[in-house]
Formats: C-alpha cells, structure tokens, sequence
C-alpha cells in the first residue's frame, strides 16, 4: 500500500468464491458474478459491489464534495522530500478545525506553481521560544511528500501520482484535503487491482492494492509487536487469490503462525 495504513476487512464476513475470471473489460463488482459491463461510476457503487479480494480496473470518477479546505499553517522548512510546517495562531472557536485537519498519518496539500503536492503527517512537535521577551510557543508538523497532481486548467487537475516535480517554499500555506482529494489520492490505478479493506481517515474509500507491481517486485511488511504483521499477508494472499483463483502461491511458514 505504499504507506497508506488499512482498516483490515472481518476474515470471517468477507469470503469470497471462488469463479471464473471476467471477460476483457468487464468489472467485477459482485462475488455471484458480473453486475455490468461498465466501469463504476462512483465510490457508494464500490461499496455496494466489490467486496474483499474482486478486481477493481477502472478509476472512479469524483463525487460532488461539499467539504472545504482548511488553511493550516505555512512551510518553514525544506529537505529533500521532508517539510515543516508551523500551525496558524487562532482564535480557540478555530482551533477545533485547525486540529481536525492535523493528524498523525493523516494527508495534507500544499499548492505549488501548477500542481498540488500531498504529504502524509509525520511528526508533531512543540518549540518554546520568545518573542520580544515574551514566551511563545510555535507549533510544528513534519510532513512526508508522497506524490501531486498536476493543474491543467482552472479548478482541473489531473490524476494523482507518486513522487513529486515541484517542492513547496518557505511560506507555502498547508491545507487540509477535502473528500475528492482523498478520492484522487487513493483512486484504483489503470492496471489489475484487488481490495484489501478501507482507508482508515474514510472508511467510505476502499483500500486497494496493485496487484500486477506489487508481486512484480520484492516487498515487506514492516511494523512493531501486535500491529498485524502475521495477519497481513494471509488478508494479502486470500484477496489476491480470490480475485484470480486460478493462481499458485507458495507460503513459507517457519513459526507455524
């Protein structure tokens, strides 16, 4: 998943046939078989449809979002793919919205010259200083730059993808995402992919993985004591594998877990 942290499908609700691979084109949207020929159109035909494990091959187009950004701060720092940010000083009825945009892990834009970055919220940290002998404390966010998308007309940009072209600059102000932000970010790529869950900041976004690059290449599962280590693999696998039932796979299990 490249980073994006995954609220992990019920093993025991999400079981899925086995059944013969759709034809060219087809989306498969239901574990009885093919609903339509036609791509979804919108993420509640997702959630209706696809369950744990079916392909998902084509991008889904945006929903009308009603949300809006929030100005959260502005950069103060730069290196490489890192920046930091420091939060706006507001008044204490803005605060609650400030905070809401503001969690660990949770995603960020900024606006650059012709294209959005966004970045995941790394780190969160307070600086005591002074002011004019005054003490002061500035609040701090170290984001991580995951990818943009590029303006290509006015309130048009195209879809989301990793890495980035254009860094932010001193002062670039940090925003919250709306809900088609997150769409776009987390959008079904062009190629084969299988649902493994939801994205944990909406519950409403499926999670998926690609699975033609992730099993083109060598990966890993990292994480601490309890984080699901073990489990993740076996959700991996039993989604892959419902998706194409046709396929082999060899699991080495050294610790019978």
């Amino acid at each position: 998943m490249f980073g994006k942290r995954v609220l992990a499908e019920d093993e025991d609700a999400t079981a899925v046939a086995p059944e013969p691979a759709p034809r060219l084109g087809a989306s498969r949207l239901s574990a009885g078989g093919l609903r339509s020929l036609q791509p979804p159109r919108t993420y509640d035909d997702l959630r209706a449809g696809a369950r744990l494990g079916e392909r998902v091959s084509s991008p889904l187009r945006p929903e009308v979002d009603t949300s809006v950004a929030v100005v959260l701060g502005h950069v103060v720092g730069v290196s490489g793919t890192v920046v930091v940010a420091a939060l706006r000083n507001v008044a204490p009825d803005e605060q609650a919205a400030i905070d809401k945009g503001i969690r660990l892990g949770g995603l960020v834009k900024i606006s650059v010259p012709a294209a959005t970055v966004f970045g995941t919220v790394n780190e969160l940290a307070t600086e005591h200083g002074d002011l004019g002998g005054d003490p002061v404390a500035r609040r701090l966010v170290t984001i991580g730059l995951i990818g943009e998308t590029a303006d290509v007309g006015p309130g048009r940009r195209q879809g989301f993808h990793r890495g980035v072209s254009v860094y932010p600059v001193l002062g670039d102000e940090v925003s919250s995402v709306r809900a088609t932000d997150r769409r776009q970010v987390y959008a079904p790529s062009t190629s084969s992919n299988v649902r493994i869950g939801t994205v944990w900041e909406d519950p409403s976004i499926p999670a998926l993985i690609a699975t033609d690059d992730l099993l083109a290449k060598h990966f890993a599962i990292l994480g601490s004591t309890g984080s699901g280590k073990s489990c993740t693999p076996t959700l991996v696998l039993r989604a892959i594998l419902g998706a194409h039932p046709n396929a082999h796979a060899v699991l080495l299990d050294p610790h019978g877990e």
